[in-house]
């Protein structure tokens, strides 16, 4: 018996911008997300939404459309993306986002999941 779930959610669910963020094309992948989602806000299990922000993906419109696409739900964290150890060795060029760019998104992000946090 599973007693918690936790589901990475990429990007805004858009084809264009969940294919960015996963490095394919999201046509195949984006209606299992979207209905994985569902499952889990209807299911009787605890469980959490988190994205890995990684700056240049995750703008405040991007947060706030992503944010919309999942609430509501109980759990969402953002996280702070890390250039180490990336599939992509271009992300390995890109920096981590500053405390206030993460805060900023966290502010977003709670306009519409009031139980946002960072992790």
């Amino acid at each position: 018996m599973i007693d918690y779930v936790a589901l990475d959610v990429k990007a805004p669910f858009t084809e264009e911008e969940y294919g960015k963020a996963i490095g394919v094309s999201a046509e195949r992948w984006l209606p299992a997300v979207r209905e994985s989602v569902a499952i889990l806000k209807s299911a009787d299990i605890e469980s959490e939404f988190r994205t890995t922000c990684v700056p240049g993906l995750h703008t405040p419109d991007a947060m706030e459309r992503l944010a919309r696409d999942i609430a509501p739900c109980d759990r969402y964290f953002l996280q702070k993306f890390k250039p180490n150890n990336t599939l992509d060795p271009a992300y390995e060029q890109v920096r981590e986002p500053k405390p206030q760019q993460m805060e900023a998104l966290l502010e977003i992000a709670q306009r519409y999941i009031p139980a946002a946090q960072l992790r």
